[in-house]
């Protein structure tokens, strides 16, 4: 088989630019190029001149063997991460969420898509008739921006509980919010924060991707924010 086979594909020309490595016999007396398409059960497949040549892993160098273990490891990290994303996406905070967030873009509201789906959650309960909600908005803007805008394990998400729509938008762009927002005709439709409303505003808690409460108040919710790294 070694015989027979590496003559085959010695000599082979590059494969996509990039993409093409060097390959090195057991005994070192041939090589080839080739793009590394995939390995299992002790053999290998590479591609040249874009056909596929599958062969036994024990015909090439150790060189190339740590190579095969290293990119395997790195395809399983690969598919163990997007597992992950995708779990984490389907939690029940994320699948409530996902498509009824907005954010202030400059002068207008937009709808936001978050780029990844945090840990945890500090849901934000205010409005605009509140006089306590309109005194602490400068400071929670400022919170923001310092603390939670530079961390990816929390995000904050703003539930309005104004009576209008004009109201909630007035409410954003008067102190500049810079927080996703949940839409006005669905601030009543996210069953996890909804869950833990309370008859007052402003209202802070921080909580999972499941929804659960692990922070009932702001000065908590601050403390455990802090924790994460």
């Amino acid at each position: 088989m070694k015989k027979l086979l590496l003559p085959i594909i010695v000599g082979a020309a590059l494969c996509a630019a990039g993409f093409a490595r060097t390959w090195t016999s057991a005994d070192g007396s041939n090589t080839f190029e080739g793009e590394f398409v995939s390995a299992a059960d002790g053999k290998v497949t590479v591609l040249r001149n874009g056909r596929e040549v599958t062969f036994k892993e024990e015909l090439l160098s150790e060189e190339d063997r740590e190579f095969i273990k290293a990119e395997l490891a790195a395809k399983d990290e690969e598919a163990a991460a997007k597992k992950a994303a995708e779990e984490a996406k389907s939690a029940p905070v994320p699948s409530a969420l996902d498509g009824k967030l907005m954010k202030l873009d400059g002068k207008s509201l937009k709808a936001f898509e978050p780029a990844g789906v945090p840990e945890y959650y500090l849901v934000y309960f205010s409005a605009s008739w509140c006089g306590p909600c309109r005194k602490s908005a400068p400071g929670m803007v400022e919170y923001y921006n310092e603390t939670i805008a530079k961390n990816d394990k929390v995000e904050l998400i703003w539930m309005n509980r104004d009576r209008d729509e004009g109201a909630m938008e007035g409410f954003i762009k008067e102190f500049g919010m810079p927080w996703p927002v949940v839409e006005f005709k669905s601030k009543d439709d996210i069953k996890p924060f909804m869950a833990i409303k309370k008859n007052f505003v402003p209202q802070y808690a921080l909580v999972d991707r499941n929804g659960d409460v692990v922070a009932e108040d702001l000065a908590s919710a601050k403390a455990k924010i802090a924790e994460l790294k």
